[in-house]
């Protein structure tokens, strides 16, 4: 299974113009020995975009890629990157791909216990969609 072997996070905090960024690299492994290197960005609080930078490369040209993008983020000139201590609780990449490992008791179900309250599961009926035009009966500023 591929691993994670190193992640940046970056962050970029402009409130004079409303800008608020995250920037993560990850360097990951995969079971032939050979690495990929992948990105993930967008504004805090949003769905971030994963992006790929290189795939199936040797470990020395992927660091190579990810030193390159982790270098061009921090000296950019109008928006300038940095470390961000919070950037893994953000990463949406990092959350799919390690998931938690099961705790034993877990696992073997010994701790679950399932709670019935003998009703039947509440149906939350979706709010009915009007049927053929809106506004059918008021005039559009096109038809006078």
């Amino acid at each position: 299974m591929p691993s994670i072997v190193r992640a940046e996070y970056l962050s970029y905090l402009n409130p004079s113009r409303n800008s608020d960024k995250i920037y993560n690299l990850f360097l990951i492994a995969q079971d032939d020995g050979r690495f990929s290197c992948m990105s993930e960005y967008g504004r805090r609080g949003n769905a971030l975009v994963v992006s790929t930078i290189c795939v199936n490369r040797t470990r020395q040209y992927a660091e190579s890629k990810l030193g390159q993008k982790l270098a061009s983020k921090r000296n950019h000139r109008e928006t300038p990157y940095s470390s961000a201590p919070d950037g893994r609780r953000q990463s949406r990449f990092l959350t799919e791909f390690e998931l938690p490992p099961l705790r034993n008791s877990e696992a073997d179900g010994s701790d679950v216990q399932e709670k019935t309250t003998g009703a039947p599961p509440t149906v939350i009926a979706e709010p009915k969609k009007p049927k053929g035009l809106l506004n059918a009966g008021q005039f559009d500023s096109l038809e006078v």
